[in-house]
Parts: C-alpha cells; sequence; structure tokens
C-alpha cells in the first residue's frame, strides 16, 4: 500500500505549537513569501482571535499583494477600534495606511480627505510629519507644485522636533522644489541632508555640482 508523504503548509502547521506559529508567520513575512504568511497568519486568527496583532499583518500583507479591498477591510476595523478606544495614536497609524490604500487604487480624494483629517486632529509630531509628506506627494502627482511645496514646508518645519526616522526622500523631494523655483542656495542645504546615505546620494551630488558651476565655483563641483 502506498503512502503519501507529500505534507502541505497547511497540513504541518496544523501540528505546530502556537509559539511555532507565531515564529513560521513572522519568518514566511520576514523572507517576503507572503501567501505563506497570510496562510499562516489567518489559522492564528482562527486560533487565537488575537485581531490586534494579526489584523494589522493582515492589512500589510494584502496590500502587499495587491489585494487592497482586504487590506482596506482590516485598516478601517483598526481604526474604528482605536477610535472608539480613544488611542488616537493607533487610529492614525492606521488612518495613515487607509489613505496610502486609497491612493494606490486611484481613489485620490479619500485619501486626501484622510490625510487632511490627521493633520487636524493628530497631535504626533511622527504622524503629522508621514500625512504631510504623503499629501505633498499626492500633489506632485496632481501637479500642484503649490501644494507640494506647502505641505512639503509643513513636514520639515516638525523634523526639527522629531528624532523619529530617515527623512532622506522628504529632504530630496523639498530640494527639487526649491530648486524649480529657482530658490537654488536653499536647496543646495537640503541636497547636503541627502548626500550621506541612500538612493538620493548621486542625485544630490549631481545637483548640488550643477548649482556650484553656476555661480562659478569651479572647484567645488568637481569636488
Amino acid at each position: 500500500e502506498e503512502v503519501n508523504d507529500v505534507v502541505t503548509v497547511e497540513e504541518v502547521s496544523v501540528e505546530l505549537t502556537i509559539e511555532q506559529l507565531y515564529e513560521k508567520a513572522f519568518n514566511a513575512e520576514k523572507e517576503y513569501n507572503y501567501q505563506e504568511a497570510l496562510t499562516l497568519y489567518t489559522q492564528l486568527l482562527d486560533k487565537t482571535n488575537d485581531k490586534l496583532f494579526i489584523y494589522p499583518k493582515l492589512t500589510d500583507i494584502y496590500a502587499k499583494l495587491g489585494n487592497n479591498k482586504f487590506a482596506l477591510h482590516y485598516a478601517d476595523y483598526l481604526v474604528s477600534y482605536y477610535k472608539n478606544n480613544n488611542e488616537s495614536k493607533n487610529r492614525f497609524i492606521f488612518a495613515l495606511k487607509q489613505a496610502q490604500i486609497y491612493y494606490q487604487t486611484y481613489k485620490i480624494t479619500q485619501a486626501i480627505d484622510i490625510l487632511n483629517g490627521i493633520v487636524t486632529s493628530s497631535q504626533d509630531v511622527s504622524i503629522l510629519i508621514d500625512a504631510y509628506t504623503h499629501l505633498a506627494n499626492i500633489y506632485i502627482g496632481l501637479s500642484d507644485r503649490f501644494k507640494a511645496k506647502e505641505n512639503y514646508t509643513k513636514a520639515i518645519q516638525l523634523i526639527q522636533d522629531c528624532e523619529c526616522g530617515d527623512f532622506t526622500e522628504l529632504y530630496f523631494k523639498y530640494a527639487i522644489i526649491l530648486d524649480q523655483d529657482e530658490e537654488r542656495e536653499e536647496a543646495f542645504k537640503y541636497y547636503q541632508k541627502c548626500t550621506e546615505s541612500g538612493k538620493y546620494v548621486s542625485s544630490a551630488f549631481s545637483n548640488m555640482g550643477d548649482y556650484l558651476l553656476d555661480i562659478d565655483k569651479y572647484n567645488e563641483a568637481i569636488e
């Protein structure tokens, strides 16, 4: 009699403890195996009903898999839950995710409305920086440089009160707008902030060199 020894992910995971399931799901997600991670987190949800840990995972994974409808479902739940429990920081964290999902599905008005709601209600500096930056990026896509600059400026002004992340991309995009508006000396300062690390290093040095050449500082441009 033949024995089928082919065991699927689902069959193996049934035999695992809850702790092992969490570890396996986390590792699958870390290794970008999102479909396996989705299966494992769904099993964990059935076994533990740990919504506040698993729903954020499902929000992110569904978004990465391109299933924005499901991603938005879980983000909506989390926003409502934290709003009803007066946990404003978590509420706005997932509101930012809502806005990003709406933006990715070309529902620009909804994304802008959510982000405007965040900047008028949140008092958390890191969340406000993210919201203003998202708004600016949206307005760049809409070719509204005035509103983009306005929101980048608001984000930049808040950074001095926040030691909460890498702002290289924000600095670079802000510098580009300043450059386009002929505020080149100010733009140069923000290009300089992008030269230590990250994907904008070469572009920042290139734009700085162009500026130095234009003001006849040839030797500095070469350096």
